[in-house]
């Protein structure tokens, strides 16, 4: 049976410097800063905004965290206004619904203590909101069970293959099924909010085929990028998307 694959946005994490964040926007990629300082891909929040500061305003910039503090998030966005913060630690439903309620418009001044003006950085308050992200490592289809716990907290969910080796992508059937509201079988279901989610993997133009077939919307890549020495290639980056764009499986963000 013909299996159609549609065409789904790609983000690279984990950039580091300029050349690698030019080299996947050229492509119609999105990108992603890690500021886990335990992580290999870490980035200094100062650099990071250095980075964004020569792209394009139009492009959508998330940044990683792994179980961050308040004073974390406060520093890093002082430094860099991301478009998302991505989640990967062992972070609580409660601890989820915080970041989300007190960073997803930061700054604003109900945020800031008498005496205390917006960071120079900021000309104005933010006006629109920033998405908030809660990654799930995924092993076995048991993990998709941790779904409900965020799906309605988060505003996105990550599932995390990077860990496994083999991967049972069929067990991801139910979470991206979705019904045309055209077609004559239509129950009249809604899409789920988990109909959203990443895919995230060490992927790379001959594996990444799977995934896709999944019926994930966006695929998150960093390891599957990477060299020799860790560093995500640009040459790898341009094989992969020369594989997509060959095959129309592409769709910008």
């Amino acid at each position: 049976m013909l299996t159609i694959v549609q065409p789904i946005g790609i983000r690279i994490s984990g950039i580091q410097s300029l050349e690698t964040a030019k080299v996947a926007i050229k492509n119609k990629a999105g990108i992603a800063f890690v500021f886990d300082k335990k992580s290999p891909k870490y980035i200094d929040p100062l650099k990071a905004s250095k980075i964004s500061e020569v792209l394009s305003k139009d492009i959508s910039t998330i940044g990683i965290f792994n179980d961050p503090s308040d004073e974390e998030l406060t520093y890093c966005l002082n430094k860099i206004d991301l478009s998302g913060i991505q989640l990967n630690g062992n972070e609580s439903k409660d601890r989820v619904e915080f970041i989300k309620l007190w960073f997803s418009y930061y700054p604003l001044e109900a945020h800031l203590e008498v005496g205390q003006s917006l960071p120079p950085k900021y000309k104005k308050r933010r006006r629109f909101k920033r998405g908030i992200i809660k990654a799930i490592s995924v092993n076995t289809k048991k993990d998709l069970e941790k779904i409900p716990i965020y799906e309605n907290i988060a505003d996105g969910l990550l599932y995390d293959t990077s860990n496994s080796e083999i991967i049972d992508w069929s067990m991801f059937k139910e979470i991206y099924k979705w019904e045309n509201p055209l077609s004559e079988n239509y129950s009249g279901k809604e899409i789920l909010p988990r109909f959203y989610g990443i895919i995230s993997g060490k992927f790379n133009e001959e594996n990444i085929m799977p995934a896709l077939k999944t019926g994930a919307k966006s695929i998150d890549i960093s390891s599957g990028l990477e060299n020799e020495m860790g560093e995500i290639s640009t040459e790898k980056i341009h094989s992969l998307f020369k594989y997509l764009h060959k095959n129309e499986l592409l769709r910008g963000w």
